[in-house]
């Protein structure tokens, strides 16, 4: 049993990585900033608009990488505390940007390296205090991050609608980021190396520690970073282009899209734990299965969504299998290459999301753009005819990413275990 100090100080390290990821998980309230920003600046185009997510996400990503072996030699403690003060002043500092360039480096780059160092932190610490269980336990952390999403967008569509300004949502988020995540960091700590005897106690699922550079040298890895970059996929289309989408199939008005926003970002905080807790009675495999192709069925019925229910369900769906991937491969990678190295090596399998953050939102936006383009310029007005096909495509891609990703699950094995 831990003892009582251990214990108090276990506790308050779950809050504090709970507070810092909800700050983190606002990431996925970007397409209320995205359609007010396409508003107040109506000569920049919805691929420009979608770079600043895709570099923001990108950077974040990478980022994350080197943050995570900071934080294995140093402890989170340094490494959140200096990420919330970037990521803060990053976003006060886009508040005052009135040009794409200014919000490529500010809200792109800056808030990117501050997001990825704080990132870095919660979750590897919560695995670290709750090796018993790791996909519950993570997965609530995860569900947490994706419900920043609903926190954030009431946030920024409450500052939008009192000063009809996205650049006054950059600025009062910013200061809350600053705030928050540098109180909370004051109180993230690894757990005493004696409490790590509660391995031997409770017979938890545990792998050999592999070093990052021993795990880049199993084929495995690429398998399951692959998996990743395909399976968040959908999620990420529809976060950067949610209300869009919402408009475009089901014919939502501008409120009703901000709310169906903040709901399914709601589903997102669900499919951490939900999935979490599926991996730690079903184990990496089944439950990365009946992810993907719950994703499959979503996407086929998302195009027929034709009113807010309806397109409710289906998009949530969706958004619930991205909360999902974050509830099962933050575990899956403690489970297959041990704890010891779990925040750089969970760093380098997180370029996955990354990598998927930067080509999923522009393949959206390029088809979206196309195909405004071009029923512009055949003299049609059914805009939303045009870009209703153009996200049509976007999921038939989608679908056979996930069917792909699924065939790829089937493979894997602990890197001990004979095969991939």
């Amino acid at each position: 049993m831990l003892v009582r100090s251990n214990r108090r100080q276990r506790i308050l390290a779950f809050i504090s990585a709970s507070l810092i990821s909800l700050c983190l998980g606002s990431v996925y309230s970007w397409s209320v900033f995205a359609a007010r920003l396409q508003l107040e600046n109506p000569d920049w185009t919805l691929a420009q608009i979608s770079l600043i997510f895709s570099i923001m996400v990108m950077t974040y990503t990478v980022t994350a990488v080197w943050a995570g072996l900071m934080q294995d030699k140093f402890g989170p403690r340094p490494v959140a505390l200096l990420g919330g003060l970037i990521l803060g002043i990053s976003m006060l500092l886009a508040a005052k940007c009135r040009t794409l360039l200014g919000l490529y480096i500010f809200h792109g780059i800056l808030a990117g390296i501050g997001r990825g160092m704080a990132y870095a932190t919660p979750l590897p610490t919560v695995l670290k205090w709750f090796p018993d269980k790791r996909g519950l336990a993570g997965g609530i952390i995860s569900g947490i991050f994706g419900t920043g999403g609903l926190v954030f967008s009431y946030i920024a569509g409450l500052i939008i609608s009192r000063t009809s300004s996205v650049y006054a949502a950059f600025g009062w988020t910013g200061l809350i980021f600053l705030l928050v995540i540098a109180v909370c960091a004051i109180f993230l700590q690894n757990p005493p190396s004696e409490s790590n005897l509660l391995h031997n106690q409770i017979g938890c699922n545990q792998s050999q520690d592999y070093t990052p550079r021993e795990m880049l040298k199993k084929p495995v890895f690429y398998i399951i970073l692959l998996i990743f970059i395909l399976g968040a996929f959908p999620g990420l289309v529809l976060t950067s282009n949610a209300q869009l989408i919402a408009q475009v199939f089901a014919g939502l008005s501008s409120g009703e899209a901000v709310r169906l926003v903040g709901i399914i970002s709601v589903a997102n905080g669900i499919g951490g734990p939900l999935f979490g807790f599926l991996l730690d009675k079903a184990g990496e495999k089944k439950a990365l299965l009946s992810l993907l192709l719950i994703s499959v069925f979503a996407q086929l019925m998302l195009p027929r969504a034709d009113n807010f229910y309806y397109f409710l369900i289906c998009s949530g769906t969706i958004m619930m299998c991205l909360g999902g991937l974050f509830g099962i491969f933050p575990s899956l990678i403690a489970n297959f290459f041990g704890t010891k190295y779990i925040g750089t090596n969970y760093g380098l399998l997180f370029l996955g999301f990354g990598i998927s953050s930067f080509l999923s939102p522009r393949i959206a936006a390029v088809l979206a753009d196309n195909a405004v383009q071009a029923a512009k310029e055949m003299g049609k007005i059914a805009l939303n005819s045009a870009l209703s096909s153009a996200f049509q495509q976007v999921f038939i891609i989608g679908i056979g990413l996930a069917l792909f990703a699924s065939g790829l699950v089937l493979v894997i094995n602990k890197p001990e275990n004979e095969g991939i």
